[in-house]
């Protein structure tokens, strides 16, 4: 439970950051290009100029590994009695990515998700 008169960090990560869509504006194109990512699969298709949800996967793993680094390591300073709580917020696919890796899905499974929308959890 959070609350009490504990101190809360902030830390800003990019790695969580949204996929990388390129320069995706010019709508014909985007048309074409989703057409292509559906037939291609999602998880792998890299959006031109962009990247694919496998570069945001290896993004989200890299970070993962440092944040058990940091809490094994006791750079994520806390209180034993309490635990520790961490609260990440990201974009919808981002937070997809983040559930498959903690829940080792498969690609295939991940194909099967849906991103969250605004402020969804």
């Amino acid at each position: 439970m959070l609350g009490g008169n504990r101190n809360f960090g902030v830390r800003e990560e990019f790695r969580v950051r949204e996929q990388d869509f390129g320069n995706f504006q010019v709508e014909e194109r985007m048309k074409v290009i989703k057409e292509t990512r559906e037939r291609f699969g999602r998880f792998f298709y890299r959006f031109p100029e962009g990247e694919s949800v496998a570069d945001v996967y290896d993004r989200v793993s890299s970070f993962l590994e440092s944040l058990w680094r940091d809490i094994d390591m006791n750079r994520i300073h806390h209180d034993p009695i309490h635990g520790l709580n961490l609260i990440i917020i990201s974009h919808g696919l981002t937070s997809c990515i983040f559930l498959t890796k903690w829940f080792k899905w498969t690609v295939e499974q991940f194909e099967y998700l849906n991103s969250l929308g605004n402020c969804e959890f």
